[in-house]
């Protein structure tokens, strides 16, 4: 995923309704990396 010009996003804004948790972590998990490194 891009901007318009071809950039990189670097900030997310996460808009819901009140307190569910599933939304943003669904975000989170859907543009995490493939391979995240170990920590």
């Amino acid at each position: 995923i891009t901007t318009p010009s071809g950039g990189r996003f670097t900030h997310i804004l996460s808009v819901g309704i009140g307190g569910s948790a599933l939304g943003p972590q669904f975000v989170a998990e859907a543009l995490a990396p493939d391979n995240p490194p170990l920590k």
